[in-house]
């Protein structure tokens, strides 16, 4: 069993940059999360990349939590500025336009709940395909 924040810090992580390399396993019999990365001084079963008990926490926008899930939002609660929105995201500096757009429209606080919601029920359900049980 892993708990829900753990689970959460494990996707962060995973999700902080493929510049970095950072990537996380979740043991499916203790629930040991293992951050590996060139950055992070800890130690991993050798295994960890073969063997099946060893679960790769995937990458927000391989659980459709990144580009796809901001899409999802606008489409919910700002309609008329979609392609605008999508527009922001060919450019650097994307979530940080967005999140303008939000605060000039009323809606931060809207989206972060959204996000967290969502998220929550992905990961879910992402460890129940996994055969793991997660705490929340």
């Amino acid at each position: 069993m892993v708990s829900y924040d753990d689970l959460e810090m494990a996707l962060e992580f995973s999700s902080s940059g493929d510049e970095f390399g950072s990537c996380s396993y979740i043991d499916v019999e203790s629930g040991k999360i293992y951050y590996v990365s060139d950055f992070v001084d800890e130690s991993y079963p050798e295994d960890i990349d073969v063997n099946d008990k060893y679960k790769l926490v995937p990458h927000k926008r391989e659980l459709g939590l990144g580009k796809s899930l901001v899409i999802d939002f606008s489409e919910k609660y700002i309609p008329n500025m979609v392609g605008n929105i999508q527009r922001v995201f060919s450019s650097r500096g994307a979530y940080s336009a967005f999140k303008e757009i939000l605060e000039d429209n009323g809606l931060l606080e809207k989206w972060y709940e959204f996000e967290k919601e969502e998220t929550q029920k992905t990961l879910v359900q992402w460890c129940n395909e996994v055969g793991l049980e997660v705490s929340i």
